[in-house]
């Protein structure tokens, strides 16, 4: 990096955000199924936060889908703890990785 210059700027872009096949993946793949869930239970992220034992910031990333599949093995303990249902880590991993959710055709 040159004198002056910050990391953002010379960290590589592609033009229109994120990556077109990764875009398009997600979008086939609909909407996360966490996401999906905590509205029907009708839960903020913070009220689901704390529903599993984690901060504001770790939901947030959860229904953004910065986390790999599979999940880290202390967020599925958390959601096993909490009593969510099991399926969502499933349906997380299939969703995470652009697959099209189970019973749609494209």
């Amino acid at each position: 990096m040159a004198a002056g210059e910050t990391w953002p700027s010379t960290y590589p872009r592609k033009k229109g955000g994120l990556h077109m096949d990764f875009k398009r993946r997600f979008e086939q793949a609909g909407e996360n199924p966490f996401v999906a869930w905590r509205k029907e239970q009708g839960l903020t992220r913070a009220e689901l936060a704390r529903l599993l034992g984690t901060s504001y910031n770790v939901v947030y990333s959860l229904e953004k889908g910065h986390y790999p599949a599979p999940l880290p093995e202390r967020l599925v303990y958390a959601i096993y703890k909490a009593g969510l249902p099991f399926e969502l880590i499933t349906e997380y991993t299939r969703w995470r990785r652009g697959e099209p959710k189970e019973g749609t055709v494209h």
